[in-house]
């Protein structure tokens, strides 16, 4: 079981750089191109957006210039955020002080974040994930629920 803390852990995020097209007959050497410090958890990349959860808030950087990731926007959460997932127009986020805290995220204008919904969940999660209108939220020997965000 994934024991959380309050503790401040310092991250890291690299920049690195594979080519488009790798295939089984190609080799691969990833290089570190940059990195982005602070209190991190939980990360994501959509095309040149990396989002990530920096202690109560979702940062989402422009790594268009992956030599130079330029944060954009911060919205701040009412809690510790520990998890977080992108996709398209959304991001899906957890966390707070026993990890049963959840929001959704509308990022249309990643310059400017708006808070879609809170929800309180039954468990602790481990993991959340997000596909259109639906979340999914694991929760480790609990289990996994889905979530309706068709109406935040």
């Amino acid at each position: 079981m994934r024991s959380l803390s309050r503790r401040s852990i310092p991250c890291l995020i690299a920049i690195v750089f594979l080519p488009a097209t790798l295939g089984y007959a190609q080799s691969c050497e990833p290089e570190l191109l940059s990195g982005f410090g602070g209190e991190c958890y939980s990360v994501g990349l959509q095309g040149d957006l990396v989002y990530l959860s920096e202690g109560k808030n979702l940062t989402i950087l422009d790594v268009s210039n992956p030599v130079n990731p330029t944060p954009i926007s911060r919205f701040t959460l009412p809690f510790q955020v520990y998890d977080l997932a992108v996709a398209g127009t959304r991001t899906v986020l957890s966390g707070g002080n026993s990890a049963t805290e959840f929001a959704s995220i509308d990022v249309t204008d990643p310059t400017a974040p708006e808070l879609e919904g809170l929800l309180k969940l039954p468990f602790a999660t481990f993991d959340v994930a997000v596909s259109g209108d639906r979340a999914c939220v694991a929760y480790g020997h609990a289990g996994v629920q889905l979530v309706d965000l068709s109406d935040p």
